[in-house]
């Protein structure tokens, strides 16, 4: 079984802090994203990267069981 979960650079905490501000969201470093969740995710991942992190600072990453 594949899971998506939540990459941030350096495990950097200050990061994932600001994403949540930012979306107003309670994210955590390596939650589990569900697959039908994955999409909006990244495109909020994506979002914060470039207007916010000026690079890919959080992103998923794929894990096969």
């Amino acid at each position: 079984m594949t899971k998506m979960i939540i990459k941030v650079e350096n495990d950097d905490i200050n990061w994932m802090k600001s994403f949540n501000a930012y979306f107003d969201s309670t994210f955590i470093i390596g939650q589990e994203i569900e697959r039908e969740d994955a999409e909006q995710f990244q495109k909020m991942a994506d979002d914060f990267n470039n207007r916010i992190a000026c690079g890919v600072v959080i992103d998923l990453e794929v894990l096969d069981d």
